[in-house]
């Protein structure tokens, strides 16, 4: 399947599930098992890491923010969706789950800002997929929850000033009973 056919796929899977969904709990489920699958099944078929895992996690992202747009789905929700299921669709653990964690969740905030969401509910959305999943894995939840919120916000710094200011206003604080610790410069290009 060449990668214009996977993006039309991956794009339909999105609308559709999101489309048939009422409840935030279930949306979640529904696009963590979504992305899982599908990033499972690209990973299988192509067993590439880096690079290639990258431009499908961004096509993915893309995808499920305009599906979302589509459907009228709250976007916070999606956005701790698809954090949870690019790395169930890994299956990696330790610095690896942290790495990709801050990676989808950077890559995400990008599309989401361009496409004009509301980034600040997508990067609440996108910390409490990251608390999640720490529990899940066993990794400290504050520690988690604050490298992915540091990646949200310099990615938002990366897409503009406004956005990264936005950004960086909903996470500080304590989000599900963890603390947000954000470290400053956040970018060296902040206005």
């Amino acid at each position: 399947m060449n990668k214009h056919a996977k993006l039309a796929q991956d794009r339909g899977i999105v609308r559709a599930l999101s489309g048939s969904i009422k409840g935030a709990e279930e949306l979640t489920k529904t696009v963590v098992d979504a992305v899982a699958a599908t990033l499972a099944s690209a990973l299988q078929s192509t067993g590439k890491v880096g690079e290639a895992f990258f431009r499908s996690v961004a096509m993915l992202a893309a995808s499920a923010v305009k599906g979302a747009a589509e459907v009228g789905a709250e976007l916070g929700c999606v956005a701790k969706g698809f954090l949870i299921g690019t790395l169930r669709g890994t299956r990696q653990t330790g610095d690896e789950a942290m790495h990709t964690m801050g990676a989808a969740a950077g890559v995400f905030t990008a599309q989401a800002a361009r496409a004009g969401a509301d980034v600040g509910r997508v990067a609440v959305g996108l910390v409490e997929g990251a608390i999640q999943l720490a529990e899940e894995l066993g990794i400290d939840t504050a520690e988690a929850a604050s490298a992915v919120a540091q990646r949200i916000v310099d990615a938002g710094y990366d897409v503009g000033a406004g956005v990264g200011d936005k950004v960086t206003k909903s996470l500080s604080g304590t989000i599900k009973g963890v603390k947000i610790v954000l470290k400053e410069p956040f970018r060296v290009h902040r206005h």
